[in-house]
């Protein structure tokens, strides 16, 4: 993705000259837009995050109920979960999910330019979002256990669940390639094309809650969150998705996906170097975080944006978004 509309204007109906078949007007100045379309835009965006959550939870249950009553013995196999979540989720929710999102038009931003990332920042912005998900994936689990011992109930890590039981390999494609990529497409890509007219910080923490959101589980929405802001904040400054795909493999790859399957096959020594790079990497995130802050967080910096939102609060205050977070709080709470 690119930010390749720098001269284009956008009429006050919302469209695009491209999308009503007229020609690019001149340089684009901050507009307000009616309430209604801007309640309508993040009314939709949470419809098509609630059918997508809503269809795959539904069809999943169908197929364990199948497989269980055909053959209960598949149950034990280590492609099972992956089956059961992201075949339902990517072949059938996710296009239901697009076909609402298609109803919400590209709005363009104001002209931004694009920063270019060093190489260097992106090894830092792997170390350090690394050092987050592993202090934040602490905090988590402090915060389930201290639930588990107030409700009497246990609750569970889906994620850790699912990568003990599953195929190595299995793993290794579905958490390092299928679900970074799937997962930037929707939050990042998408969600640039609908949000980033409102500006940058609208875009990156909507996106980011929205993103922790559909992890729907109290162990992940931390630390997604904040590597939500992080990834979203990478795509509005770049105008490109690739360095937020690359970044989110990488996470994942040492977040789980890819230690356990070096770690099964690299015996005492290769445990020893993974270790090693575990620790050399949190050093390295930590160094990142500080040297950042002590920057003043320059990446930050947005710009301005092209429409204003009066009142704020119809970003969340409305059916659609208000549907999709009950449907996470509901799953949180029976799953």
């Amino acid at each position: 993705m690119h930010r390749n509309q720098e001269n284009a204007s956008i009429p006050s109906n919302g469209f695009s000259p491209a999308e009503q078949g007229g020609t690019p007007l001149e340089a684009p100045t901050q507009e307000t837009l009616p309430k209604k379309v801007i309640r309508s835009t993040f009314s939709l965006i949470g419809l098509g995050l609630f059918c997508m959550l809503a269809v795959q939870q539904i069809l999943s249950f169908l197929l364990v109920w199948l497989i269980r009553t055909a053959a209960p013995h598949l149950e034990e196999t280590g492609w099972f979960f992956w089956a059961i979540s992201y075949l339902p989720l990517y072949l059938i929710a996710y296009p239901i999910m697009l076909s609402i999102w298609r109803k919400v038009p590209n709005l363009l931003p104001l002209p931004y330019p694009n920063k270019r990332l060093p190489r260097y920042a992106f090894f830092l912005l792997v170390a350090g979002c690394f050092a987050v998900t592993y202090v934040l994936n602490l905090v988590s689990l402090l915060i389930a256990q201290g639930l588990s011992l107030l409700t009497g109930n246990e609750i569970t890590n889906p994620l850790a669940t699912a990568l003990s039981s599953g195929n190595l390999w299995l793993n290794l494609f579905v958490v390092v390639l299928v679900a970074p990529i799937m997962e930037e497409l929707i939050f990042r890509f998408f969600l640039y094309k609908k949000l980033a007219c409102f500006g940058g910080k609208v875009y990156v923490f909507f996106s980011a809650v929205l993103f922790a959101a559909f992890h729907v589980n109290i162990y992940q929405m931390l630390y997604a969150f904040v590597l939500g802001v992080v990834m979203a904040v990478i795509t509005y400054q770049t105008g490109t998705i690739r360095h937020s795909i690359l970044l989110h493999i990488c996470i994942n790859f040492l977040g789980g996906g890819g230690t356990p399957l070096i770690l099964h096959y690299a015996g005492r020594w290769g445990t020893f170097l993974v270790s090693v790079l575990i620790v050399s990497v949190l050093a390295a995130g930590i160094f990142a975080i500080v040297w950042w802050f002590r920057k003043g967080c320059p990446w930050m910096e947005f710009g301005e944006r092209r429409y204003t939102i009066s009142p704020a609060r119809i970003i969340v205050f409305n059916p659609g978004v208000l549907l999709y977070f009950l449907l996470v709080i509901g799953l949180m709470i029976l799953i």
